[in-house]
């Protein structure tokens, strides 16, 4: 079973991806994490790396050229990688878990009960959690942030409705309520909404509603980036998708590859929503027309292009459970129709 935690000052093997200011994005162990790697020397894409193990900082493994000094990779950290701190409050960053996946481990038989799964029973510090950050560079670089004052809320619903834009939009407004929204192809395929009023995630079309709402406040801060279209459309499953009713095997790994050969089988694209021990880990697989697309570690926000990070979790949780939604027909007929409209959901806000 490969590790899925580390210690500092371990010395780490890693591959180089590519080239970033001061070092290398790199790929971490056999479970292939994401990282960065300060070094002063030249490597091309697939050279093997030693490194020393500092910390994770914003979603990646930090490591120093071995027999170099951590603190030199730490005072680069703001540099290196996208600072959510930045981009919205201070409350709406995730925060790292106070305990350790191995203390999780020992929790191993308190897995939730099986049954159709509630989504406010997933552990994280808001529902907005579900919505990955920027996946790969094209959306890190596209990433916009602004206080809807410096535009406003018809030129917002224009540009993404009219220029039919896949992406995830996050909004945090001054009375502390929080919403967050996928878009697929200019139609909102998902949306959470939480306030002191409503701290409960509720449907799509109410939580549309409290996004725009909040969206008419002049210093609410709203951040956009696109993410893929296969990802946004896998995940839509989540809040659009029909539940695929399959037997139980003895066992969630068992259970897992039933559902996966089911789908694979079947072409369809799907969200696989997996809950285990306690405090709840949580992930989310997106299956695209039969192909895994990647698996998103919802406490930690990484995403992995693989599922070799499910074999540890399903080898400390045998007994997890797991919900499939399918999602519809992507072809463009069928997209026209498929989530909700901005610019309908803000007339019928505004007439109500």
């Amino acid at each position: 079973m490969a590790k899925s935690y580390y210690r500092q000052g371990q010395v780490i093997k890693c591959t180089v991806n590519y080239a970033e200011k001061n070092g290398y994005a790199v790929t971490v162990g056999d479970e292939k994490l994401p990282g960065f790697i300060k070094t002063d020397d030249v490597h091309k894409r697939g050279d093997v790396l030693s490194g020393v193990f500092v910390c994770v900082h914003n979603g990646r493994i930090l490591l120093s050229q071995l027999f170099s000094s951590p603190g030199a990779v730490q005072e680069q950290l703001g540099k290196i990688t996208v600072d959510w701190e930045k981009h919205l409050s201070e409350d709406d960053c995730v925060s790292e878990e106070s305990t350790s996946r191995q203390d999780r481990g020992n929790q191993a038989d308190r897995t939730p009960d099986k049954g159709v799964l509630d989504i406010a029973k997933i552990r994280h510090q808001r529902a907005c959690d579900l919505f990955m950050p920027p996946v790969d560079l094209r959306s890190i670089r596209n990433l916009k942030t602004f206080k809807i004052a410096d535009y406003d809320l018809q030129w917002l619903i224009t540009d993404l409705e009219g220029g039919s834009r896949t992406a995830c939009i996050k909004t945090a407004s001054k009375n502390q309520s929080r919403s967050a929204a996928l878009l697929y192809k200019g139609r909102v395929v998902g949306c959470f909404h939480q306030s002191k009023e409503t701290p409960l995630p509720g449907p799509t079309a109410a939580a549309l509603a409290g996004l725009l709402s909040d969206l008419d406040q002049a210093e609410t801060n709203v951040t956009i980036y696109d993410l893929p279209e296969e990802i946004v459309f896998s995940m839509s499953a989540l809040f659009l998708g029909t539940l695929l009713n399959m037997q139980c095997e003895n066992t969630a790994s068992d259970h897992y590859d039933s559902l996966m050969e089911n789908l694979t089988r079947r072409k369809k694209s799907a969200c696989l929503t997996i809950l285990a021990g306690y405090p709840v880990e949580t992930r989310l697989v997106l299956v695209h027309r039969g192909q895994l697309i990647g698996v998103f570690n919802v406490e930690d926000q990484l995403f992995f292009r693989d599922e070799n990070s499910l074999n540890d979790l399903f080898d400390r949780f045998p007994q997890a459970v797991i919900e499939a939604r399918v999602a519809g027909n992507s072809n463009a007929k069928s997209v026209k129709h498929y989530g909700y409209s901005l610019s309908e959901a803000n007339e019928l806000r505004q007439r109500s």
